[in-house]
């Protein structure tokens, strides 16, 4: 058997793996290209939400809508009672003064829906992170994982032609 006859496999073992090792790049770039654009899409959607202003969201700006009109309402009733019956300037503040904690309740809820919401976007951030992380982990493996079967192929067609290219060079 001649040296190219043995090289010819040997050859072709280390064509198809630089090959599928080229292949593989093109793949883990791609990949690679696509969590970034998950994590800036993922970063995006975080900035908005979480440094919005909670008060301008549909929900908070109908409640406080809502609030005011009810008030008003009863402020008013409050100030034509107070004709008719002659309620006291003092009388008078109280009503408001029940307004006004109403108010103060309201934006306390408020408040503390917003730190709940705050806290949501957090978890649903770190876990979108988490999850970007772990595919970069998976993606890293698999770029080692083809890098020593690269590396294995290669040896493993020298070695198995290596003895019988000794004895050709040895006659």
């Amino acid at each position: 058997m001649s040296v190219l006859a043995m090289a010819i496999p040997a050859l072709i073992s280390a064509g198809t793996s630089i090959y599928g090792a080229l292949t593989s790049g093109k793949q883990n770039s791609a990949a690679e290209a696509e969590l970034r654009g998950q994590k800036q899409r993922l970063d995006n959607w975080y900035n908005k939400n979480y440094y919005s202003d909670y008060l301008q969201r549909a929900e908070n700006q109908s409640l406080l809508r809502n609030l005011r009109e009810t008030i008003g309402r009863q402020n008013q009733a409050a100030n034509q009672t107070a004709v008719i019956t002659g309620a006291t300037p003092e009388q008078q503040a109280a009503v408001k003064e029940k307004s006004n904690t109403a108010i103060a309740d309201v934006y306390s809820q408020i408040g503390a829906m917003g730190a709940k919401y705050k806290e949501g976007l957090d978890n649903t951030y770190m876990n979108g992170s988490n999850n970007i992380s772990n595919a970069y982990i998976d993606l890293y493996n698999g770029k080692a994982k083809n890098a020593d079967n690269l590396t294995s192929a290669g040896l493993s067609a020298l070695v198995s032609a290596g003895p019988e290219m000794a004895k050709m060079i040895g006659k």
